[in-house]
This record gives C-alpha cells, structure tokens and sequence, in this order.
C-alpha cells in the first residue's frame, strides 16, 4: 500500500507501509480416561515352624574331703575342665599349721536339645487386576 505525500519543498514522497504479523500458539487440554486398576489386598496367616538348638550349662559341685596340712596357701586350678576350689582353715594346736580341709571339684557339663514350636507370621498378598480403557466397557 503506498500514499503520496508532499513535503514542504514540494516533492512528493511515496510512503509504503509494511504489515506485522505474529503468529500464536493456542493450546487446548483434553482429558481422556485410561485404563482402570483395582488392587485387592488380604492378610494371610501362616503357621511356620522354628527349630532352633537351646544349650544349657550345669555344674556338678562334689565335695572331696582333704584333711592334709599344708604350708601355703594352694590355689584355685582347672584339671581336665573341673576347677578345684581349696578350701582350708587354721586350726589352734600347740602351733598353728594350715589345713587343708576339702576341695570343691566343679565339673560343667553342656546339654543340648531340638526345640520346635509354631509361630504365627502375616504376608500381605496383592491381587492387581488392570483393564485397557480402549476396550468396550
């Protein structure tokens, strides 16, 4: 498009006109439904069994009578896994002499034994059933 126009000195000046343009973007939302999922849940009870070894430590405790004098005290002492425990006492006599009196033998002895029992244990199974929503309903 052009328009003459005159300027003060008298010459005519076409003027031309340029158009703008600008494009835009629209964007429009559909929703559409998808498949479908279902979840089922259940508790299960279970009975399991446990075994399981338990020990048990004992000590036979004997009593040997002794009856020795002796000049020092003697020490406790392990001889083939028992400990020997000295018992001794002084005794008044014209001198005073150490006397072994006894000696505790302790023997351990170690049992052990098959236990089983029921416990109750609890699982959580899932049952998840998916359906497309492109097929007919």
């Amino acid at each position: 498009m052009t328009n003459p126009k005159t300027p003060a000195d008298g010459r005519t000046v076409k003027e031309r006109r340029i158009p703008v343009i600008e494009e835009r973007i629209v964007i429009d939302k559909v929703v559409r439904e998808g498949d479908t999922v279902s979840v089922r849940t259940d508790v299960v009870e279970e009975e399991v069994p446990i075994r399981e070894t338990l020990t048990k430590k004992t000590v036979d405790v004997r009593r040997i009578p002794k009856n020795v004098v002796i000049t020092e005290m003697p020490e406790t002492r392990d001889e083939g896994g028992v400990t020997i425990v000295p018992v001794v006492e002084e005794r008044l006599v014209v001198t005073k002499q150490l006397v072994l009196v006894e000696e505790i033998h302790l023997q351990r002895s170690t049992t052990a034994r098959e236990v089983e029992q029921t416990a109750t244990v609890r699982k959580t199974i899932v049952d998840i059933d998916r359906r497309d929503a492109s097929l007919p309903k």
